[in-house]
This record gives structure tokens, C-alpha cells and sequence, in this order.
């Protein structure tokens, strides 16, 4: 008898034992300037309640036994941790071996992450080495500098380098300045000089990759060169404003003009494409392309 009150007694008292441990470890769980100082969470499986009975709970709170308190608690267990690692994305780590066969076999478990959210990384700048804004949008006033003096002086040497590069800036400079020339003399060709260009450097792009043998070009490119060599137009524009170009003179100047355009845009094609055996056949759409921009001057 002493046996059976004695043990019918016991059995609540683990039971509150059991729910005391889970309050304690829900409190750990949820406050974290509680985490380290709890023994709960450093302490082995032997000592804690679940673990009291001829079963072992796993890593997950399941258990392998039919005893009510334990499974239920394992159970609970289980759920609170994951609840917690979903609720302040906690990250739980438990490390250890599972007992088989022994239900007395000790079990070494520990946990261990940081309670809440994740900490973002550190991600640092460097602006002391961050390249200037012209050259992320591609203006190198070097090169413009350098491509402007190889079409004013067609014998100068050209660098590899620049035919590289499909530079937008200087053309499209090159393209407003015309048309302000004009607009100076009283004609409004913005239009004529964006529509004879865009058609003329179409042209010359399919023209000059049918010629190609071994190398290609790109369309920026073709419009790149075509908009540097349209230089000599632009002087003439210039000069119209002051001198008028109707008569013998002004058609004199504007033939020399479209022959130093035409010879420029030949020597950065067959520099870029190698093609130095069909530069006269390039310089004929070549001249005729500049010709229609110093109509449009001249008259």
C-alpha cells in the first residue's frame, strides 16, 4: 500500500515539474537576455523531466512512448521550439546522439542561435575608388579629344584603342552643332540632319558587314565613326554664317570638304575592319553620304 499511495502521489508531481520546466523554457525561448543564463538549456537529457520515464525524446520532441505526460510534453516541446524559430526567424541548432536501446543512456544536447531576427550583413562602400560619372556613361573626353584630332589631321596615326570605342558623345555634339549653324543662316534641317543620318549609317552598317571578310562591325560603331568624320561639315557650316557659299567658291570649298570627310571615315574603317584592299570601294558610299550633308549647307 505505502508503494501504490507513494507512487500515485508522484505521478502529479512530475507532471508539475514537468509543466514548471516548460514555462521555464518558454520564458527562455521568448526573452532573450534570459537564453545563457537558464541551466535548462546546458543541462543533459538525464537530468530534465521528460526524459524520466523508459523512453528518450528526440531532437524534435517526439517520443517513443505511450506514457501520457511525457508524450504530451515532448510534443509541446517540440511545437514552442518551432513555433519560436518561425515566429522571430530564431535559428536552433541541436547537436548530439540519440540513445537506443538504454532508456538511461545519456544524451548530450545543446542549443544554440540567436533569438529574433537574422542581423543583415555588413556591406561597405568604397567611394574613394568609384570611377568618376562621366566614364560610367561612357563620355571619355580623351578619347573624343584624340578621334576629333585624327579626322582634322587625316595623316595622323591612328590608336587601335579608339576604334574600340563607340563613343556617342561627340557625334551627337558634332550632330547639334550643325544643326545650330544652320539655324543661324535661317534653316531649320534638324530633321533632314537626324533623318539623313540614321538612314546613312543603316546603310553603311549592312554595306560594310557584307564587305567584311573576317571581322564584323556594330551599329554603334558605324554611327560612331560616321558622326566624328561629319567634322569638316560642321566648319563649313560655320563658315556659311559668315561667307555665303553659292558660286565657285563655295563649291570648290564644299568638294575639299566632302573628299577630307570621305578620306577620314575611310581610314577609321579600314582600321577597324582590316580592309585596306576595299577602301575605295568603301569611300564611294562614304562620299556619297557626305555629300547629302553638304547640300543641305551649302544650299
Amino acid at each position: 500500500r505505502l508503494l501504490g499511495v507513494e507512487g500515485h502521489i508522484s505521478r502529479p508531481s512530475t507532471q508539475r515539474n514537468a509543466v514548471m520546466r516548460q514555462n521555464e523554457l518558454e520564458n527562455v525561448i521568448f526573452s532573450p537576455e534570459g537564453a545563457s543564463e537558464d541551466p535548462l538549456l546546458t543541462s543533459t537529457s538525464n537530468d530534465l523531466p521528460w526524459h524520466q520515464g523508459d523512453s528518450s525524446i528526440d531532437a524534435f520532441g517526439y517520443s517513443s512512448s505511450t506514457q501520457g505526460p511525457q508524450s504530451q510534453f515532448g510534443g509541446s516541446l517540440g511545437g514552442q521550439v518551432g513555433g519560436a524559430g518561425g515566429m522571430g526567424g530564431s535559428q536552433l541548432h541541436h547537436r548530439g546522439s540519440s540513445a537506443q536501446g538504454s532508456p538511461n543512456a545519456g544524451i548530450n544536447r545543446t542549443i544554440s542561435g540567436s533569438i529574433g531576427g537574422l542581423a543583415s550583413p555588413n556591406i561597405q562602400i568604397d567611394f574613394e575608388n568609384e570611377p568618376p560619372l562621366l566614364e560610367e556613361l561612357g563620355i571619355n573626353f580623351s578619347h573624343i579629344m584624340q578621334k576629333t584630332l585624327a579626322v582634322l589631321i587625316p595623316m595622323k596615326t591612328l590608336n587601335q584603342e579608339l576604334m574600340t570605342d563607340t563613343d556617342m558623345a561627340g557625334p551627337l555634339c558634332f550632330c547639334l552643332l550643325l544643326g545650330f549653324c544652320l539655324l543661324l543662316t535661317g534653316k531649320i534641317h534638324f530633321g533632314y540632319i537626324y533623318g539623313f543620318g540614321l538612314i546613312g549609317c543603316l546603310g553603311m552598317y549592312t554595306i560594310l558587314n557584307l564587305m567584311s571578310e573576317t571581322k564584323s562591325i556594330d551599329f554603334y560603331r558605324t554611327m560612331s565613326i560616321l558622326g566624328y568624320c561629319l567634322l569638316p561639315i560642321v566648319s563649313l557650316a560655320a563658315l556659311h554664317i559668315f561667307v555665303s557659299l553659292k558660286g565657285a567658291f563655295g563649291f570648290s570649298l564644299a568638294s575639299i570638304t566632302i573628299l577630307w570627310c570621305t578620306v577620314a571615315a575611310t581610314r577609321f574603317v579600314e582600321a577597324t575592319l582590316d580592309m585596306r584592299a576595299q577602301r575605295y570601294l568603301v569611300a564611294y558610299p562614304l562620299m556619297l553620304f557626305y555629300s547629302c550633308f553638304a547640300l543641305i549647307t551649302v544650299f
